[in-house]
């Protein structure tokens, strides 16, 4: 039984399909048990592009049952430590949000609970600029 803990984040870098469902699976009984306490970063393909609407569906599927139980999911998007385009971030950022929607099946839709930045400088000197102006796109837009 995980309850009575601080809290679990899991890079969920697997397809919830096929013989990777069973991880899916165990995330959402984890959401069952640990409610809000459990943050979950979906990954399809280093970010938010997948060429197989089949697995685009089944992530819709899964980020559903996960937040349905008090989880949370938000979206993986790499940034090269400060260096990638600004406008391919956003660009992945918007495709999290415009791709990966469902229905609630009460009339609202659901979406993700926010964006996981990976790939981030280190530099302490380096592009805090960069993390602020992304971190304000998406609270902006999303």
């Amino acid at each position: 039984m995980l309850t009575n803990t601080a809290g679990l984040i899991v890079p969920a870098y697997f397809d919830p399909i096929d013989a990777e469902l069973q991880y899916w699976n165990r995330l959402i009984d984890a959401a069952k048990e640990l409610g809000d306490k459990l943050i979950v970063i979906a990954n399809p393909n280093s970010g938010p592009y997948h060429p197989d609407d089949m697995v685009v569906n089944a992530y819709k599927d899964a980020i559903k049952q996960i937040q349905t139980h008090g989880a949370k999911v938000i979206g993986y998007v790499y940034t090269q430590y400060g260096e990638r385009d600004a406008n391919l971030v956003q660009g992945e950022v918007n495709r999290w949000y415009n791709n990966y929607e469902y229905d609630k099946g009460d009339g609202t839709k659901g979406y993700l609970n926010g964006i996981f930045f990976d790939e981030v400088s280190s530099n302490y000197g380096g592009p805090q600029g960069y993390y602020q102006t992304r971190y304000n796109e998406v609270k902006t837009a999303h």
